[in-house]
């Protein structure tokens, strides 16, 4: 097994191990045949936290068993896209989880944060993004508490023409966005785009 060790700070700019001790932060990262394993992060020289990479609930059963004051990063895959959930535990007790979905060419295109004591997503959320085929991030939908759009941002235009406002679409004539072919982006769930009308996640 080849492992090998890096360190980087909070956006992830891999740094040699002087530079990282220069901060009040960082992060070594235990890398295995290319795989993130774990990292732990340090604030100062003290180790204040520790993240696992995992694949499966199974895996996070057996480090609380150990550790009950940890963090994980549990990725899988639902048909095309991949889904990255943070979680951190206290006491073995769920305390922060977050959900990452990912399209085919690892886009980012939905963020929701959740309420660990009700199970139930929180609003304002989720943020979702549409990237274009090329790659280039389009627009950026915000929604309301009952699950349906609010707003709509372009996201390549920086002025005060980027935003509209959902209930303006098909009744303001300078809004010349339609919601089809943008179904998914239309409410907050579902979360992971459907493979058909049929499917429900």
């Amino acid at each position: 097994m080849d492992t090998t060790i890096k360190y980087i700070d909070d956006v992830w700019t891999e740094l040699t191990f002087a530079e990282a001790k220069q901060l009040d932060r960082y992060h070594k990262v235990i890398v295995d045949n290319n795989d993130n394993k774990y990292i732990e992060t340090y604030i100062g020289e003290k180790l204040s936290g520790t993240t696992y990479y995992v694949k499966s609930e199974n895996e996070i059963a057996e480090y609380l068993e150990t550790n009950p004051d940890v963090s994980f990063n549990l990725t899988y895959k639902v048909r095309n896209y991949s889904v990255e959930e943070q979680l951190s535990y206290r006491d073995a007790k769920l305390s922060f989880k977050r959900v990452f979905i990912y399209d085919i060419s690892d886009n980012l295109i939905c963020l929701q944060n959740y309420d660990v004591k009700t199970g139930l997503p929180k609003y304002p959320g989720p943020d979702k993004s549409y990237y274009d085929e090329s790659g280039t991030h389009i627009y950026e939908f915000v929604y309301n508490e009952d699950g349906s759009c609010f707003s709509i941002d372009r996201a390549q235009i920086i002025d005060t023409d980027a935003e509209f406002l959902a209930s303006e679409i098909g009744v303001n004539p300078e809004v010349d966005f339609t919601w089809a072919g943008f179904e998914y982006y239309k409410n907050a769930e579902p979360l992971i785009p459907f493979a058909s009308d049929n499917e429900k996640l």
